[in-house]
């Protein structure tokens, strides 16, 4: 070298961190050390991925999981001196983790117990860690359930039977999550799963979870009337004989289940519905209108609806007559029809 310049360069060589199977997308710190040379060396680096770098410490971010050879060259002043080294480094996707279903509900009778099962998975290939605990309900502004933690409180009605672990690459868990109405009132409990990991993209997730303690309820409303596929206003009409009526059921949701399965039998018209599928919910309301019924003589009709969701049901029935009454009799009036007739003379 020129009489200006720094002593040879000899013993270049890196560390990184963290050095234990980095993960992409996450800031690899390097450090450029040589074990001879003077202050002015400068440091290159080729990482091996198409991208370079210069200084003698730098963070780098690898996108792609692989092995990456990656090489520091260290130069004296006027590149008349120089050493390199190169170390293999692999690097890993980051521990994902996922959570199966995304909130959990269970709608009870007072006084029981049932249990829905979450599935927790690491989809990453570093070991997930995590925790869970309880929280109560998050707030209603709240746009993203990521992001927000709830305040953590032990909800009387909700256990589980894991609440932290470890899951390797590419595996799951399931928990059981066990809802217990027991002592619990008629009302909507509401409260969350919160789940801290070290998935660098979502340390935290929440599972919104809900208890409905209520029972099931019907309302049936039977009416007659002398139009096709509309509905009466009464269930007691009158009419003359041969006259053709329409019966019509209106099944209303009184409970806080909801039902998903529908049966309706007339002790005259026979079987109207059987394991008839159609989502009822609490408040809603179902009509159907039978098709048209000769009537010769008054007649009562009971129906009975019955409505079913897994093991809860409920039934309701109504009542309807039709009175047949006498033909009237009909007297047509004439009237008399005078003329004048005017005789000219």
């Amino acid at each position: 070298c020129a009489a200006t310049c720094p002593s040879p360069v000899t013993g270049a060589d890196f560390s990184w961190d963290p050095s234990d199977t980095p993960w992409t997308g996450t800031p690899i710190e390097f450090t450029a050390t040589t074990s001879i040379g003077t202050a002015g060396i400068q440091f290159s680096w080729d990482f091996d991925d198409g991208s370079t770098g210069t200084g003698a410490t730098l963070e780098h971010i690898f996108t792609l999981p692989q092995t990456y050879s990656v090489e520091l060259t260290a130069a004296n002043c006027d590149g008349a001196s120089t050493s390199t080294k190169s170390h293999d480094i692999t690097v890993i996707d980051p521990p994902t983790i996922n959570a199966d279903p995304d909130g959990l509900e269970s709608t009870q009778l007072p006084d029981t117990v049932a249990q829905e099962q979450l599935e927790l998975c690491n989809l990453g290939d570093a070991t997930l860690n995590w925790v869970m605990t309880e929280v109560d309900t998050l707030p209603l502004a709240s746009t993203d359930p990521n992001q927000i933690a709830g305040i953590n409180a032990e909800l009387p009605w909700l256990s589980e039977n894991l609440v932290s672990g470890t899951l390797t690459a590419n595996n799951c868990v399931t928990i059981n999550i066990t809802f217990d109405a027991t002592g619990l009132v008629e009302s909507i409990y509401q409260g969350a799963l919160s789940i801290t990991s070290n998935d660098p993209n979502r340390a935290l997730i929440n599972i919104p979870v809900s208890l409905t303690v209520t029972h099931p309820a019907l309302e049936l409303n039977k009416t007659v009337s002398v139009v096709e596929n509309v509905c009466g206003t009464s269930n007691h009409i009158d009419v003359y004989a041969n006259t053709v009526v329409y019966y019509c059921y209106t099944a209303t949701n009184i409970g806080g289940t909801l039902f998903d399965t529908h049966y309706l039998t007339d002790d005259q018209l026979g079987a109207l519905l059987d394991a008839f599928p159609y989502t009822l919910t609490p408040g809603a309301s179902i009509t159907m209108v039978s098709e048209g019924v000769v009537i010769t003589d008054s007649i009562t009709n009971q129906a009975t609806w019955t409505a079913e969701y897994g093991d809860f049901s409920a039934s309701d029935t109504g009542l309807a007559t039709v009175t047949v009454i006498p033909d009237p009799d009909v007297w047509v009036y004439l009237p008399a029809i005078l003329k004048a007739i005017a005789v000219s003379k």
